[in-house]
Formats: structure tokens, sequence, C-alpha cells
């Protein structure tokens, strides 16, 4: 997952701002945690270029099989 990345990009979710190697790290551990399986769709993006700088936006949406079994009401 990490070669993904250029050497020095940011991983900006908003409220969640880190490097590469910690995003991926903190994700994969949030996620086995909490998720028996996920499945991520990327879609709508962009990419503008500035010189040697690449600004980029995309969205996802991800899906999550929590390991806790929802609270049903008969």
């Amino acid at each position: 997952a990490i070669s993904a990345y250029h050497p020095d990009a940011t991983e900006d979710h908003g409220l969640v701002v880190m490097k590469p190697k910690d995003f991926v790290d903190w994700a994969l551990s949030i996620h086995a945690e909490n998720h028996l399986s996920t499945t991520h769709v990327v879609s709508n993006f962009s990419v503008e270029l500035a010189g040697d700088t690449a600004h980029v936006e995309s969205y996802y949406r991800c899906f999550c099989e929590s390991k806790e079994k929802p609270n049903m009401i008969t």
C-alpha cells in the first residue's frame, strides 16, 4: 500500500491528517480491531498539477462488516 504514495505525500481526511505510513498503519489496525471484512470503492477523483506539485481529491465508500452484531429488537 505504501508504494502507491509519492515520497512526500500527506493523507488528509479532515479530522485525520497523517503521513501515508502512519495512516496505513492506523487504518489497518482500526479495520482489524472492528471489522470482519471491508470493501473500498474509490471514485470521482481529480488531479491538479502545478509544476512538481500535485493536488488530488477523491471520494470513497467503505462497506464494513462489523465484528459486533447489531442489536435486533423483535
